[in-house]
């Protein structure tokens, strides 16, 4: 809700066609990295089954991560859409 206020902030000049293309971008550069880190945070999820922060770091303690296991390729590719959702 609060990026909505600068989707609207960047597109508030109407006579500008640059304003609006800013607003434009920016509204779907938004829902693109949501949209991501949303997914993310399913894949890990959907792969733990648990969504308190501390269980999933005693999770990733003892968690040996290899290149093989569908598993581990299922939480890396997780941890790194939620790195590049936030990173957008």
């Amino acid at each position: 809700l609060q990026s909505l206020c600068f989707y609207v902030i960047a597109a508030s000049r109407r006579d500008s066609e640059f304003s609006t293309e800013a607003g434009l971008k920016y509204f779907i550069l938004g829902a693109f990295s949501s949209g991501i880190l949303l997914f993310g945070c399913s894949m890990i999820y959907g792969l733990t089954g648990v969504t308190d922060f501390e269980e999933l770091a005693k999770i990733f303690a003892g968690y040996e991560i290899t290149l093989f296991s569908a598993q581990s390729s299922g939480l890396f590719l997780g941890i790194l859409f939620i790195a590049v959702g936030f990173s957008l």
